[in-house]
């Protein structure tokens, strides 16, 4: 029986150094790829910063000065693109206000808050007020308490403009209970 030299695997051993140069040949234009594309990534492969809103809250007058305990559910951090809101609850599930994820810790004289901003953020943020919760309706009994103001007058909140910088810190509000912002809603 005559087997054709090409399926009798003749061929084959005549091309196995060629097909061993290839590979090599491949492999290492492979490794030259792979190391020209990470030393131009410069930082590519890390994670990007996930934009934000930080700063500090100092409640003037410190622990003494907080309305009576159950009047006093939670506070929050919220940035809102529109200021005041016409509806706080189409803001929030039309991602147009942003809020701390847990209340700040209560009755203290100062609380650090954090908001993640989505990715991309917003070009610009209205307002960054602190709200109190003060009654058991979670979509009604809010009251604002700060607002972050450069000016110093709790009455005018100062926007943010995220599109140089998406990342705020040093945002800080105080709150004076005695002198509580106009009520937006």
């Amino acid at each position: 029986m005559n087997i054709p030299t090409s399926l009798s695997g003749g061929n084959r051993r005549r091309n196995l150094p060629d097909f061993s140069g290839f590979c090599t040949r491949l492999a290492a234009l492979f490794l030259c790829g792979l190391v020209s594309v990470l030393s131009a990534c410069d930082g590519g492969l890390e994670p990007a910063e996930k934009p934000l809103i930080s700063g500090m809250i100092t409640f003037k007058g410190g622990n003494s000065s907080w309305p009576p305990a159950d009047s006093v559910r939670e506070v929050r951090i919220v940035a809102f693109r529109v200021y005041p809101p016409q509806d706080i609850i189409s803001e929030v599930l039309n991602e147009r206000a942003y809020f701390t994820q847990q209340s700040l810790p209560l009755f203290g004289d100062t609380a650090s808050y954090t908001i993640e901003l989505p990715n991309p953020a917003p070009d610009h943020i209205a307002a960054v007020v602190a709200a109190l919760r003060y009654g058991d309706n979670i979509m009604a009994d809010w009251r604002v308490i700060g607002l972050y103001s450069t000016s110093g007058d709790n009455s005018t909140p100062s926007p943010l403009n995220l599109v140089d910088q998406p990342s705020n810190r040093n945002i800080n509000i105080t709150v004076d209970f005695d002198n509580l912002p106009p009520q937006p809603f």
